[in-house]
């Protein structure tokens, strides 16, 4: 779990998000037992404010720098606290075809 203990130190560190998710979904691929190469995350934060869907990817791609590098997937769901009220935080990926 260290890469996974990185990305979540780092966007703590970035966006002091009101809320976190961030889930090691390699177990859904076909990869070895114990990978950290699929990651799913759930960012609530101010820093959200104003910016577009894909602002918000750049944002976190940009804070996370070379640690994204790291993996192979990460799929992302970014709100505002207020967004939350609304919508709330749920996000799912699917299993990889061939890991059904």
């Amino acid at each position: 779990m260290i890469i996974q203990s990185q990305l979540e130190a780092k966007i703590k560190e970035s966006f002091s998000p009101s809320y976190l998710k961030l889930e090691n979904e390699s177990y859904k691929h076909s990869v070895p037992k114990n990978s950290e190469t699929h990651f799913l995350a759930v960012i609530v934060s101010v820093k959200f404010v104003g910016l577009s869907r894909i602002k918000r990817h750049q944002l976190v791609y940009s804070e996370l720098g070379e640690l994204i590098q790291k993996i192979h997937a990460f799929s992302m769901k970014t709100l505002t606290p207020e967004e939350t009220e609304k919508k709330g935080v749920g996000h799912s990926t699917p299993n990889c075809s061939s890991k059904s």
